[in-house]
């Protein structure tokens, strides 16, 4: 992959979306491109959080073990664009998920050492991550929000 398909990748990702070029080039320097096979997998439940992973091409599909009986289920297919890990990737806690690509595909990977160090050098990456990661907290505590008012009556 090119350097400036990389730069545009990142630029193009909502997770990435306006942050300053020179940035988005800091990112695309200091990532990796991992291409991965047909059920090639990314992460598996029980694993600390290796990176921080950009879908460049192909779906990967999410699954997680609702009960023991039924084993895992898939619940999410993630495609171009999609980031994973954003959060635990900071936090180190495990993950629950089974992260696979069904018929293969390519991500950008930031390694967690590598992502927190910029995080904690970039103050332009720091602000974005923060934004987003608010964003998404917002968005999940509408939603909780939405069906408690229904189930509590408040």
């Amino acid at each position: 992959m090119l350097f400036e398909d990389l730069v545009r990748a990142i630029r193009d990702c909502p997770f990435f979306h306006g942050m300053p070029p020179d940035e988005q080039m800091s990112l695309a320097r200091l990532g990796g491109v991992d291409v991965q096979p047909a059920g090639g997998v990314l992460f598996r439940p029980g694993e600390v959080p290796a990176a921080l992973y950009l879908v460049l091409d192909g779906v990967v599909e999410i699954c997680r073990e609702e009960s023991q009986e039924i084993g895992l289920q898939p619940v999410a297919y993630l495609g171009v664009g999609s980031t994973l890990c954003e959060s635990k990737v900071l936090t180190g806690t495990t993950l629950h998920s089974l992260a696979h690509f069904p018929d293969g595909g390519t991500t950008v990977q930031w390694p967690r050492p590598i992502l927190l160090r910029q995080l904690y050098s970039s103050r332009a990456l720091s602000l974005q991550y923060l934004q987003c990661l608010a964003r998404r907290l917002e968005g999940t505590v509408a939603n909780l929000g939405q069906h408690s008012g229904a189930t509590l009556r408040g």
